[in-house]
């Protein structure tokens, strides 16, 4: 399975230090964000 993400889940989880749990809730080792999205949460 392909998880790409957009800014909502990631930037709230990063907020509150808990990243983490959103590869344990969908399983993935990996979760692809898009290089425009990245940029988005290095900013904020």
């Amino acid at each position: 399975m392909l998880i790409v993400s957009d800014t909502n889940i990631p930037s709230s989880l990063a907020a509150c230090d808990a990243l983490s749990h959103l590869f344990r809730l969908l399983e993935a080792p990996i979760i692809y964000i898009p290089p425009t999205v990245h940029q988005e949460l290095r900013v904020k």
